[in-house]
């Protein structure tokens, strides 16, 4: 199969998997801001981001060392190697989290603590027991796992919610359920376990996978110090507190969506950048060259046409007491569209074993969004927090495309970019606008501009599709 065709088919598995198990979640949005108040989801969303981003430094994003590795095997005993090795740097990791969070919660109370570690732990395992299904080709399991997961994460969320006093429980409690079914599901299928081996332990491999991990893992602090500091520099500013940071994470919860889809297209993009040669580099128009250019510019059109439709639905979706979060949307949702355009990018320098430039990029960035919240926050209020990422975010691309250029070729601007950047400040424009009758008209003339831009695209889509049905039909 050819390289965009793996692309296409496994972007396809991912984004039907992604989109159906994490549109459950969206839908919940009526059930969530009608029956939580904004200051428990305040709190949770706190919380969680605060544990899974504390889980992620201290399990080191050994999932990615894992799946990475495997890459590198063909062999099934030399990939049970890595899988084992790399289920111990967990266990050792299992024992700092659990440590570490007692000694915490013996001077400082918190709600749910038990709900909140559990959290953490369960993210972890599904993010491991995902990948080494992913390296092992179990793309169909992966996603199907996920979306069957989810629909049971809904279905608790509402008996809880709905037949029980639980509230913000049924929030951590919903998840852990779901993340437990998906983790069994693949155990059944895949069996890690069955692949454990006390003699395949290796010093060295353990070594290895950590020395790749260590500068996600950082990685992973400096994007915290992106995406996660703005929660902490609003509920610990006497203006704001847990209420806003109700308001700010439910603005995000659109921002999370675009995050999700588009992580379908990076799960099959780290996929082919993982499986190319190291000569693929140093061609003039490398894979890595018109990946980069396609997706800028399939992510430019997405958002631009993601606003408008939010507009049009918020008022169906949200309820009254959140209605205040609906300026925040816009700014905060192209922010992380071009900071899931910044993961993309990272994927060349993990696939090239370059993580050290991720490292660079990440802590300049995670600076400049730390110092423009501590400007914005306090002079515009929470749309601060949205800016300053996008501003952030802005700085990283440029970095990444400096140095990408130090060890392949990357040409960023294209005029695909070009149109969908200004598109994008029309789109916000009229969001806070809010005139219905205008914003519909705008999505309609959006949708044929972009069918236009990418009909050749378009056509090339719907031939592989069509040949892939005629070939099961011969």
């Amino acid at each position: 199969m050819s390289q965009s065709g793996r692309f296409f088919k496994s972007s396809l598995i991912y984004f039907v998997g992604n989109v159906l198990s994490k549109l459950v979640s969206f839908l919940l949005l009526p059930v969530f801001t009608s029956k939580i108040d904004k200051a428990d989801m305040g709190y949770f969303d706190y919380s969680s981001t605060m544990v899974v981003f504390f889980a992620t430094v201290v399990f080191v994003n050994i999932w990615a060392g894992i799946l990475r590795h495997m890459y590198d095997y063909a062999e099934v005993d030399q990939q049970s190697k890595v899988i084992t090795n790399g289920l111990v740097v967990f266990c050792m990791a299992l024992l700092v989290y659990t440590i570490s969070l007692s000694v915490l919660w013996s001077f400082v109370s918190f709600n749910h603590a038990v709900f909140i570690y559990l959290f953490g732990i369960m993210t972890i395992i599904h993010y491991i027991y995902g990948n080494v299904a992913r390296g092992y080709g179990f793309n169909k399991l992966y996603a199907l796992s996920g979306v069957v997961a989810s629909l049971i994460t809904m279905v608790f969320n509402i008996l809880f919610i709905y037949l029980t006093p639980l509230r913000i429980e049924s929030l951590y409690l919903s998840v852990i359920i779901g993340y437990f079914i998906q983790i069994f599901w693949i155990e059944w299928a895949v069996g890690l376990f069955r692949r454990f081996r006390f003699s395949s332990i290796d010093r060295s491999v353990i070594k290895a996978l950590v020395r790749f991990c260590f500068p996600l893992s950082l990685g992973t602090l400096f994007s915290w110090l992106l995406t996660g500091f703005a929660r902490y520099a609003i509920i610990n500013d006497v203006r704001f507190g847990m209420e806003a940071n109700g308001l700010y994470s439910i603005a995000g919860r659109f921002s999370a969506l675009l995050t999700l889809i588009s992580s379908s297209f990076i799960l099959a993009w780290q996929e082919l950048a993982f499986s190319q040669s190291e000569d693929e580099k140093d061609k003039d128009n490398s894979i890595y060259n018109r990946a980069i250019q396609g997706y800028s510019s399939f992510l430019t059109a997405g958002i631009s046409v993601a606003i408008p439709a939010i507009a049009l639905l918020f008022p169906f979706l949200i309820n009254k007491q959140y209605a205040d979060s609906y300026q925040l949307v816009p700014f905060l949702f192209t922010a992380t569209g071009i900071g899931v355009f910044v993961d993309f990018y990272s994927q060349v320098f993990v696939a090239l074993k370059r993580t050290k430039f991720t490292m660079i990029v990440y802590s300049i960035g995670a600076l400049v969004n730390v110092v423009m919240i501590y400007v914005l926050l306090p002079r515009i209020g929470l749309h601060g927090a949205g800016i300053a990422l996008l501003i952030a975010n802005i700085v990283m691309i440029s970095i990444q495309t400096y140095l990408a250029n130090k060890i392949t070729r990357i040409s960023l601007f294209t005029r695909d970019l070009f149109v969908g950047l200004i598109t994008i400040t029309v789109s916000i424009v009229l969001f806070l606008i809010k005139n219905r009758l205008i914003l519909i008209g705008y999505l309609l003339m959006l949708l044929i501009l972009f069918l236009f831009l990418h009909r050749f695209r378009v056509m090339g889509l719907f031939q592989m599709v069509s040949d892939k049905i005629m070939r099961k039909q011969e």
